[in-house]
């Protein structure tokens, strides 16, 4: 049942008034969501529960009030579409009176496609410990690779299933976009029955390698769009298809980086730790050297993640939807007042995105 509260348009200053709108994405393009139920939810240190709710008018419009604004909490919509629970960006009580959120993108599901691959893996293996361990700090980024969001069908077929290193202990998993509840371990196999919308996922995991371990074989058991692995140990060595990257700094760290492209199932990745332990005092030249070699590393990976796309056809389908959607805004604020011209040119426009959400989407799909 829909939640009657603070909804007259003349609400006081305290009143906290959000707007925005929600689309379903098609196969390259986006549509309105007409009289779909949206929920204002209020969040407060770890509590929170909803304060509003409403139904999109036919152009998939909401309106939303709080009567009482918490300035000390944040606040977010949600809308429920095939079974799924979607939330738009928060907004802080802090900010202003009235809020209008971008656009809340919704998806139709599927038990059977798309595939969700994996996209990047990021390792991050420390400096042995008194503990006699080493820790490995393994990101897992999924993606979801069309327009529609993956589900399981059942408790016993994850969206997606993966490896870790057969050597690892004391494995957990951490703060990421996957809820720990919805990942299922045995042995060294990780088990994913979250749904997965279109876009990346994060998966954050932590576990240990003993020390006795001198060979380490990263598993590969399938496609693998970028490989990332850091090594604190600077006597360590490594074997298969990634490539040396040099010197990597993270947190006052010095990490030795290797990196690799299209990975395969069957590729081979080893790493080579020293069978005895190593005085990294004797080194103590190779290390200041490569304090300056990772300055200058880190400054270059800055500057390129800062640079654009080089082809606006780059852009992930994710953002070419939410621009096709601004798209429509813009057209529903001006067509009362726009030209012939300007209405053929928002036409052209909105056609060329869907062109490029379609190339994206077949670029994806090529990479898997």
């Amino acid at each position: 049942m829909l939640l009657i509260l603070g909804t007259a348009d003349n609400a006081g200053a305290q009143d906290l008034v959000v707007t925005g709108r929600v689309r379903r994405v098609t196969a390259g393009d986006t549509v309105p969501v007409a009289g779909g139920a949206v929920v204002l939810h209020q969040v407060r240190q770890g509590q929170g529960g909803p304060v509003d709710s409403a139904l999109t008018d036919r152009r998939g419009r909401y309106r939303l009030v709080s009567p009482v604004k918490d300035t000390a909490a944040i606040y977010l919509v949600s809308h429920k579409h095939d079974g799924i629970v979607y939330f738009t960006v928060p907004v802080r009580g802090s900010d202003a009176d009235r809020d209008t959120l971008p656009t809340l993108l919704v998806y139709d599901t599927s038990s059977t496609e798309p595939l969700v691959a994996l996209g990047q893996r990021h390792m991050v293996i420390r400096q042995a410990g008194k503990s006699g361990s080493r820790r490995v700090i393994d990101l897992v980024v999924l993606e979801n690779i069309g327009l529609k969001t993956r589900v399981s069908p059942d408790s016993l077929n994850p969206v997606w299933r993966g490896v870790i290193p057969k050597e690892a202990i004391a494995l957990e998993i951490g703060q990421g976009d996957i809820s720990p509840d919805a990942i299922r371990t045995t042995a060294d196999t990780i088990e994913v029955f979250a749904p997965i919308s279109p876009g990346e996922r994060q998966l954050v995991l932590s576990y240990l390698i003993p020390t006795s371990v001198t060979r380490l074989r990263l598993p590969v058991d399938q496609d693998i769009g970028r490989f990332n692995l850091l090594v604190q140990d600077m006597t360590a060595t490594t074997t298969g298809v990634l490539v040396p990257k040099g010197v990597e700094r993270i947190e006052d760290d010095s990490f030795l980086r290797w990196e690799g492209f299209a990975v395969q199932p069957g590729d081979s990745v080893m790493v080579t730790f020293p069978a005895e332990p190593f005085a990294l005092t004797k080194l103590w030249w190779l290390i200041a050297a490569a304090v300056a070699v990772t300055l200058a590393t880190a400054l270059l990976f800055w500057y390129r993640t800062q640079q654009p796309a080089a082809v606006s056809g780059d852009l992930p389908p994710e953002i070419l939807a939410h621009r096709i959607a601004a798209l429509d805004e813009e057209f529903e604020r001006m067509q009362d007042t726009a030209s012939e011209a300007e209405i053929r040119q928002n036409r052209v426009q909105r056609e060329e995105l869907k062109s490029r959400l379609g190339a994206a989407l077949a670029n994806r799909s090529r990479r898997v």
